[in-house]
């Protein structure tokens, strides 16, 4: 799921993420809407989501347990972890 927005592959998903995901799903969002998105899930203040801020917000919201193979594979993860 993460992968879904980190759609440039760096690991994070940042504004242009967001607003790409809104366009593909023809939902107009505003440049404040999306910004104030990315700082609710932000919890390191570097302006982008990375997986642990995906996961945590995901989890927050209920549409995850603890189980992180919902959001990317486990080989995936590795390399998130590595960084």
């Amino acid at each position: 799921m993460f992968r879904i927005y980190d759609d440039d592959d760096n690991y994070e998903i940042g504004i242009d993420n967001l607003r790409r995901c809104a366009e593909d799903l023809q939902e107009n969002v505003s440049e404040e809407e999306l910004s104030m998105m990315i700082k609710m899930a932000d919890r390191a203040g570097k302006n982008a989501v990375d997986i642990e801020d995906f996961i945590a917000l995901m989890t927050s919201l209920g549409l995850i347990g603890n189980e992180r193979s919902n959001l990317i594979d486990h080989e995936e993860f590795e390399k998130f972890n590595k960084k």
